[in-house]
């Protein structure tokens, strides 16, 4: 996307130019540029009509892993151990798994779904952040609107 923008820049100037010639009254912030554009477009055209789609798959992802950290949990409860979490999972739960929950000692080799979740928390994110909200991450006054405000209270009410 920088790339696009530094190719268009000549045309960007333009526009913002134009605007501020025509306008001159109205706020210049943010100005043009294609990667908002697209950003923009891709918001409207794209995540709006797969929203749905993707909201689901997301709460079937974490109510997999919560359904699974209870089972790791119950089983891991079982045996008295003094390693780490890490180290009774791999040493003591994997081989129990293995014998009782095939399909379940499966998952915990397979980080996908996690990768995948942290993925697309992360892309929203990168669709609910402007350059005004930018400069807020990490920041308690960092306020994002959708679509992370409702994955946000997605994630809320399925953690409840």
């Amino acid at each position: 996307m920088i790339e696009l923008d530094k190719t268009f820049e000549p045309f960007t100037r333009a526009v913002n130019e134009c605007y501020e010639s025509v306008f001159p009254d109205l706020c210049r912030y943010p100005r043009f540029s294609f990667s908002r554009a697209m950003t923009i477009l891709w918001k409207e055209k794209v995540y709006a009509k797969i929203k749905l789609n993707l909201l689901d798959a997301f709460t079937q992802i974490l109510q997999e892993k919560k359904s699974y950290e209870i089972k790791a949990g119950k089983l891991m409860t079982k045996k008295e151990s003094s390693h780490s979490l890490q180290t009774a999972t791999n040493a003591l739960l994997l081989p129990n798994l293995k014998k009782h929950d095939p399909v379940l000692a499966n998952e915990i080799f397979k980080n996908t779904n996690v990768e995948l979740s942290s993925r697309f928390i992360q892309s929203i994110a990168d669709l609910s952040i402007n350059e005004l909200t930018i400069h807020y991450l990490g920041s308690t006054k960092l306020v994002l609107d959708e679509p992370y405000k409702e994955l946000d209270e997605l994630i809320q009410k399925q953690t409840k």
